[in-house]
This record gives structure tokens, sequence and C-alpha cells, in this order.
């Protein structure tokens, strides 16, 4: 018997000892799955500090220190001589440009647009 079929064999189970309808059991069941899906699909809920996200080859990984929302995919970032702003590199699958981050307050201050970034910068 799959697994499928347990849970279902379960599921009918349950409504007899309740008497659910099968109706309100799978309304029930697609409301807990959407909800779930809802939640872990949420890219602001995966990447809080403390939070951990999962990699696509099972691995668990949290992020160390701060983070600032720069764009999708940054490839490389510098910092000025005199350490007071990162610029930073994204080329993802939004519009490519570059971030000047003040390190003071972390935040964005610039943001330039590019018709085409790539890995570097010189």
């Amino acid at each position: 018997m799959n697994v499928l079929a347990k849970v279902w064999w379960r599921v009918e189970g349950f409504m007899q000892l309740r008497r659910i309808s099968p109706q309100r059991v799978r309304y029930i069941l697609v409301v807990a799955t959407l909800t779930t899906l809802a939640l872990y699909s949420r890219s602001d809920v995966m990447w809080k500090p403390g939070i951990k996200g999962t990699l696509p080859n099972g691995w668990r990984i949290s992020p160390a220190g701060q983070l600032i929302p720069t764009g999708d995919g940054v490839v490389d970032f510098a910092l000025s001589r005199d350490g007071a702003t990162i610029i930073a590199v994204h080329a993802g699958y939004n519009p490519p440009g570059l971030a000047v981050v003040d390190r003071r307050t972390a935040r964005i201050s610039q943001t330039i647009e590019l018709d085409s970034a790539w890995i570097g910068m010189a």
C-alpha cells in the first residue's frame, strides 16, 4: 500500500469516527496545504536572521551577519577605499545594476541600472 493510500485510509477512518463529511475533510486538507505553501514560499520569512533555509540538495543554510536587500543575484561587490560604502553588482532575473550601500546605516544610498552586468568589478 503506497503512502497516499495509507493517508487516505486513515482520513476515511477518521471521518467515520467523527462523522465528518468527505467534502469537509478535503477542504481542510486543501486549506492546510495552501497555507503551508504560502508561508514557506515567502522570501521574507525564509531569510530572516536565525532562520535556516533549505538548498535544493537538502543542505540547510543560515545567513551570517546582517542582511541587506540589494537586488537579485549579487555576483560581486567592492569596498570603497575609506571603507564607508560597498558597491554591489547584481545580475539575476531582474534588470542588472549597481547598489551603493552605506555601511554606517546598512541601507542602500543609491541604485544604478545597467544595460548588462557580469561577474567582476574593476
